[in-house]
């Protein structure tokens, strides 16, 4: 049994070792998987889309796959949401910009197709069936909000939103989603 435990500790060391996370050491969270809920020191590593664990003596990764909510919070008090989800088959982590109705996702560097090394735009609006729905124009952006879209479109240029900048992004998803659920509440 001894024997047991310690092949499993190296396991578990030799694969937390052979990583690169990026995240600071004090950034501490919840993660939501299939196996449950775990809370602690997380450590994300976006390139290979996988989760370092940690809480007392005990350390866990956990892949992309296995992932269903991620929220951080820095020692500054910064908060942030990571979810995962499928696009062609390949499970990936993602940055939530902004979340309610119109939820927008953000990874860069998703390779699209090997032979011409072309990559997916790094945002992605998340549609009614959950299917990832990438935003590479203005137009696209615009679209997101559905049958809104012309007011929003209103609002986004009376505040000189600009699209190529993930804060205006998040400032005009955001408005959206607040506005929308100041003026639909669920029943």
């Amino acid at each position: 049994m001894r024997l047991f435990k310690i092949m499993i500790l190296l396991s578990v060391h030799m694969t937390c070792t052979s990583q690169t996370f990026n995240a600071d050491a004090n950034t501490t969270g919840e993660i939501k998987t299939t196996e449950g809920k775990f809370e602690g020191i997380i450590d994300i590593n976006m390139k290979n889309d996988q989760v370092l664990w940690r809480s007392d003596n005990t350390a866990k990764v956990f892949d992309a796959s296995q992932i269903k909510e991620i929220r951080l919070k820095s020692p500054s008090g910064n908060e942030s949401s990571y979810k995962s989800s499928e696009l062609e088959g390949d499970h990936f982590i993602f940055l939530v910009v902004s979340s309610g109705k119109a939820e927008i996702l953000y990874k860069k560097g998703i390779l699209r197709d090997q032979t011409t090394q072309s990559f997916y735009p790094d945002y992605f609006a998340v549609g009614k069936r959950k299917e990832l729905i990438p935003l590479e124009k203005k137009k696209d952006f615009i679209n997101a909000f559905g049958e809104d879209a012309k007011w929003m479109a209103q609002y986004i240029k009376n505040n000189n939103l600009d699209f190529e900048r993930v804060i205006d992004i998040s400032k005009a998803f955001d408005y959206y989603n607040n506005s929308y659920e100041a003026t639909h509440p669920l029943p």
